[in-house]
Formats: structure tokens, C-alpha cells, sequence
């Protein structure tokens, strides 16, 4: 249902109104009535209403006003549909200017009426489905680039749809809500979208409104990532913005959130820079704690720091001495230093490579529900004894560090075994249809739910309500196809029990609604 609010100040002739036409019927639920303008924007800017019918001559601000108002805020995309006198005929038609989709003469004219309501209904529900795709474009091209996409078109396709130019300077920003996993253990995932959202629609408002929305992407299902600009910045430097962004969403949202910053990058081709540079900052908030910002060159606020640090080979390592061979990062260690010797980096920048590693290892220990103590007591004593050790030395113990930790990860793996996973899956597939969730399941199988969480995002590349919904969309494409249910029955079927939601997931997962999947599979199979 589309929301719409109706503005009058003669009470009788909303009243008329509201007998007259039976609003549900043609999509639209009535979310309340102002008698003025001032009344009618305080509404709009909280409510959103997708459409309001407002008289013209009204007190306090009337509706041109009202209108004019609206069209000068970036958050507000509301149309109009004006109600005027015929003496006021001239009126109505200025206010055409101001986004008004269409003026009807009083006494209103039920069929008029009813044939714009359709009209604008069909073209809100255009414009989302437009709106729709061109985000899934936008991030995908977005994961692209920060994967490492090389490729001249992505890079020209990312700036046209950003509408910047290839070369404009551009920062990566993230935000993430903290306590993210406490906050997904005691919430549902109703509950967590509606903080997503609200948080998003914080940042939006904070970059310049929704006409800048494609420059938020995703980050990890939990947060966000934008892409800040100049233009975006205006006279303000990017501290300012962030904190502007960070008490917006504290008021509206009542949710905490961490900002990490990315150092500038020249242009979409260098963006994935400035992204590995606000993950590195990330790692800081290990220091910080909760609702802080980071910015990268705040920590590495040195001499051609930025252009020194490597974080790819940082990742590399991790990634060896979790998965690998001992001999695979032992080797990597003393590539690593070898260039850092022979580039002559300062100390700082030596201790901040080990730095950036050990806090990789540790989170790779803490993401498989392992205990964390004794990485970090080792971490400690590495701490103690560096100040006087000279790079190779140094070198030595962070390797000694790199196979106990290892080890350590080795014992975790052969705790965790094979069989677990197995039995969760068997559950999830017999019970997708059902209301379940990883609280529900970690309680069945007597774990905790970060570690399924965990096991999931490990034995299948997807997190838990990833897999649970393509499960439930892998079902529903076959019912689409096999009988005639209507879509909310489908909904049901497969464990939706909203079908607006339903409509959403399948949309984002399948780029396409099941209407238009439904026609294109029966079209296709005749």
C-alpha cells in the first residue's frame, strides 16, 4: 500500500473525500489529514507519504508553499495532487512547477479522481521497480571494482551511474551498527532490517539525499559502505560529515554506530584502495571500542605511509596461516620484510603490518567460536619485547607468533568436525518452511548462534539468512512454474508469512519479480 496524506483546512471536504473513494481498493492506505501546511510538512517529513491531495488557500502555508518546501528538500519524493477552485484556477497550474502531478477542480469529480490515483499508482510502482534494478547494477559494479575488477567498462559504467567523473577524488566510508552480533542473537531479522534501514536512510539524508542512495553499497550484511565525494562534502571536510551522519542516526535510529575512512582516492579506478584502507582502519576499533571514528590517515599519519602499507599481503598471510602450509607463510613473512628492509620503512610502519596481522588471526580465531586469550596473551608478550629488537629480530618472533597461532587454529578446526554441518543443513531443509532462525536452531543443536552463523558462512560462502532464503526462493521458482497459486499463497507456502517481503527477497535475489518470472518461465516452456 502507498501512503497518502490529504490536506484541507474544511474539514468536510476530507470527510467528502474519504466516503468517496475507497482507498485500499486502488492501493493506497490513508495515513492521516492536516488542516494546513505547516501541519501537512511536519507529516511528510516524517511519515514519507508517497502521495498527498492538498488544497490550495489553506492558513499559515498554503498549498503552493507546502509544495515548494517539499521540492527544496532532498529527502522528501513525494507527488502532489492539487485541489483548487475555479477562481483559483491559475494558482494551481503555477503550482505544476512544484511537482504537482495533477489539479481537480471542486466539486471534486469522483472518476477524475479515480483515474489519477491509478495513474500514479502504476507510476510509483515503475519508478520502484526502475529504482530496484539500478541499485542491484550500482552494487553490483560496486563489488566488482573492490574485489579487484580491472576492467575499463566497469570503471565507466560505476562513474555513470555514480554521475561523477572517472578521475573526481573520492574517500571510501563505512558504517557499521556496533554489537552487530549480540544485536542479531536477541532480534529478529524483521527487527534488523528496520535498524538497516533506518540507518541507511540516515546516511542518505547525511551524503545529500536520496538522489544520492547508489552510493551506498552493502558491506557484509551488517553495515554499509559509501562513496563520498567532493560534491558530497561541499564546505565540509570528512570528519564533519561523519559526525553529522553518526548523531543522525543515535537520534533517529537509537542505535550506536563505528565510521571508518578510507585516505582519497583518485577516482573510481583507485576506489578499492580507499576501501582496503577503511578496513584497515576498522581494525582499530579494537582500541577505540564502540561509536568511534578512524580515519586512515589519522593512523598513518606519517611520511608516504599510505603508499607504504600492503594490505593485500597482510591478507595473503592471514590467509596462509589459516588455511595453508607452514612453510607457505613462513616464506611470505620474510618476503614481506625483505621489501620492508629494503625500502627502509620507518619502525611504526613495521609494528603496523604486525599489528594489522595479528589482529587478522585473532578475528579468523574469534569467527570460529575459539578462544581468543591465548592469541592475545602471546600478542602481548610479541608487544613487550619489540621496542628494542631490530627488523629481523622482530621478523623472528612474528613468525614464532604466526605457527602458534596455526596450531591453534588447527585444534580448533579438528574440534569442530564434520557431521555438525551436516545435521544443520538436513534441519534447515526439512524446516524452511517454518519460522525459524539461528537462534532458534544454535538452541536445537545446543551451540551458540555465532558459531552456527559461523559454520554456515563457512561450509556454504553464504550467511545463514542467505542461505534460508534462497532455499525458500528455490522453492517458490518451482511453484511459480508448476501451478497456478497466487503469489501470497506461494509466500506461504515457502515460510513468507508477509507477501510484500516475499516479493522483495525474490526480486533482490532474482533481479526480476514473480509475476515476470512466472511469464517468462511459461512463456519459455510453451
Amino acid at each position: 500500500m502507498h501512503k497518502i496524506l490529504l490536506v484541507d483546512d474544511e474539514l468536510f471536504e476530507i470527510e467528502g473525500l474519504n466516503k468517496m473513494i475507497s482507498w485500499e481498493k486502488y492501493g493506497y492506505k490513508v495515513i492521516g489529514q492536516a488542516s494546513n501546511g505547516v501541519e501537512a510538512l511536519e507529516r511528510i517529513v516524517k511519515e514519507k507519504p508517497e502521495l498527498v491531495i492538498t488544497d490550495i488557500k489553506m492558513p499559515l502555508m498554503n498549498g503552493l508553499e507546502l509544495m515548494k518546501s517539499c521540492c527544496q528538500r532532498h529527502d522528501i519524493n513525494t507527488r502532489f495532487i492539487v485541489l483548487s477552485g475555479y477562481d483559483e484556477f491559475d494558482y494551481a497550474k503555477k503550482s505544476m512547477k512544484y511537482g504537482a502531478k495533477n489539479y481537480l477542480l471542486k466539486p471534486v469529480d469522483e472518476n477524475e479522481l479515480i483515474l489519477m490515483l491509478k495513474d500514479i499508482y502504476e507510476e510509483i510502482q515503475r519508478e520502484n521497480e526502475s529504482n530496484f534494478e539500478i541499485e542491484i547494477v550500482s552494487n553490483s559494479t560496486i563489488e566488482r571494482v573492490i574485489q579487484g575488477e580491472k576492467k575499463e567498462s566497469v570503471f565507466n559504467r560505476l562513474s555513470f551511474i555514480l554521475g561523477i567523473d572517472t578521475h573526481d577524488k573520492i574517500w571510501c566510508m563505512i558504517v557499521e551498527p556496533d554489537h552487530y552480533e549480540s544485536l542479531s542473537n536477541q532480534y529478529g531479522e524483521e527487527e534488523i532490517e528496520s535498524l538497516r534501514s533506518c540507518i541507511f536512510k540516515c546516511i542518505a539524508n547525511g551524503i545529500g539525499g536520496f538522489k544520492n542512495k547508489l552510493n551506498i553499497f552493502d558491506y557484509q550484511n551488517k553495515g554499509f559502505g559509501v562513496i563520498i565525494t567532493k560534491k558530497i562534502l561541499g564546505s565540509i571536510d570528512i570528519k564533519s560529515l561523519v559526525n553529522n551522519i553518526k548523531g543522525s542516526i543515535k537520534t533517529n535510529c537509537g542505535h550506536g554506530v563505528s565510521v571508518f575512512v578510507g585516505g582519497m582516492a583518485d577516482g573510481i579506478k583507485e576506489f578499492k584502495i580507499s576501501y582496503e584502507q577503511a578496513l584497515i582502519a576498522r581494525q582499530y576499533k579494537f582500541f577505540e571500542g564502540g561509536e568511534c571514528t578512524i580515519l586512515f590517515n589519522q593512523i598513518c599519519d606519517s611520511l608516504d605511509k599510505h603508499k607504504s602499507l600492503k594490505p593485500d599481503q597482510v591478507h595473503y598471510i592471514a590467509e596462509r596461516i589459516e588455511n595453508g602450509k607452514k612453510e607457505e607463510f613462513l616464506l611470505a613473512i620474510d618476503k614481506l620484510f625483505m621489501h620492508l628492509k629494503e625500502k627502509r620503512v620507518s619502525p611504526d610502519i613495521v609494528k603496523m603490518y604486525i599489528d594489522m596481522l595479528v589482529f587478522e588471526v585473532i578475528h579468523i580465531i574469534e569467527e570460529m567460536n575459539g578462544e581468543v586469550d591465548c592469541a592475545v596473551d602471546k600478542y602481548s608478550e610479541l608487544l613487550n619485547k619489540r621496542e628494542n629488537l631490530v627488523i629481523i629480530e622482530l621478523m623472528e618472533k612474528l613468525k614464532k607468533y604466526a605457527v602458534f597461532v596455526h596450531e591453534k587454529i588447527k585444534q580448533i578446526r579438528k574440534k569442530q568436525l564434520t557431521g555438525t554441518f551436516d545435521k544443520i543443513e538436513e534441519y534447515v531443509n526439512n524446516n524452511y518452511k517454518n519460522n525459524i532462525n539461528i537462534k532458534g536452531i544454535a538452541k536445537t543443536f545446543y551451540l551458540s548462534p555465532i558459531y552456527v552463523g559461523q559454520l554456515f558462512k563457512k561450509s556454504t560462502g553464504m550467511y545463514f539468512n542467505d542461505y534460508l532464503h534462497k532455499k525458500r526462493i528455490e522453492q517458490a521458482k518451482t511453484l511459480l512454474i508448476r501451478t497456478d497459486m497466487r503469489i501470497y499463497e506461494i509466500a506461504g507456502r515457502v515460510g513468507y508469512v508477509d507477501a510484500d517481503y516475499f516479493v522483495n527477497k525474490f526480486s533482490k535475489y532474482e533481479r526480476m519479480s514473480p509475476t515476470k518470472y512466472r511469464k517468462i518461465k511459461k512463456v519459455s516452456n510453451t
